[in-house]
Order: structure tokens, then sequence, then C-alpha cells
């Protein structure tokens, strides 16, 4: 089953000017999708 979250997110890239703990979730996310969207040929699921 392919899982539609692939589609309609990606991965988040980081700024500058983010703080250390937006840099925190923004690795929980791209970990999470990673390991979601990988499986499915995902859209950047490296």
């Amino acid at each position: 089953m392919i899982n539609p979250s692939c589609a309609g997110f990606s991965l988040i890239s980081a700024s500058r000017q983010d703080t250390t703990e937006t840099l925190r979730q923004i690795k929980v996310h791209n970990d999470t999708y990673r390991e979601i969207c990988r499986k499915q040929g995902g859209n950047d699921g490296r």
C-alpha cells in the first residue's frame, strides 16, 4: 500500500537562521520522511 504522505510532503531544508529547536524538528521530520518514503520510492526519500 502506498502512503499518500510521500506525495504531499518532502524533505525540509535548514536555514542558517533556524534555532537549535527548529533544526531538531527538521531532523526528526526528515528522518521520519526517509523511513516511510524510501520503502516506496517517494520524492527524494534518500
